[in-house]
């Protein structure tokens, strides 16, 4: 069913996925800035409200996907290089497979303390529930 080099279209598939996704981020910001600025003033304040809370988190979420863009990115053209010449390296592929799962793991950790750290609302929730535990 697969062929010899699945797993670097599989990585490279990623690569693109996710500069898909720092592309539409931006667009985000774009749109939500401009649409706020349309409706300022005609619209009602739920309507305002929602449009600024969008904006808040596309601006909040560019760091983020940035930095997981280009963490992504690294490990995933490491793996194509590593699982392109698999023959050569056939004794790491198991290796290589575990620090690809384990960097997407600590990605996912330290872009959500990215974005805690962003986002204002949520930074405010955030030492709230830290002053409660503490």
């Amino acid at each position: 069913m697969y062929g010899e080099d699945h797993r670097s279209i599989g990585c490279a598939f990623l690569v693109i996925l996710d500069t898909g996704t720092v592309k539409l981020n931006f667009y985000a910001v774009y749109y939500c800035n401009r649409r706020y600025e349309e409706i300022y003033g005609k619209a009602e304040l739920s309507a305002r409200y929602q449009v600024k809370e969008a904006h808040t988190m596309a601006v909040a979420m560019k760091p983020v996907y940035i930095a997981s863009y280009v963490i992504k990115f690294a490990v995933n053209f490491t793996c194509i290089f590593f699982f392109f010449f698999e023959d050569a390296f056939t004794l790491l592929t198991g290796y290589i497979e575990f620090v690809y799962t384990t960097v997407v793991a600590i990605n996912g950790g330290l872009t959500t303390g990215l974005l805690i750290r962003s986002h204002p609302r949520i930074k405010m929730r955030f030492e709230e529930a830290k002053a409660t535990f503490l």
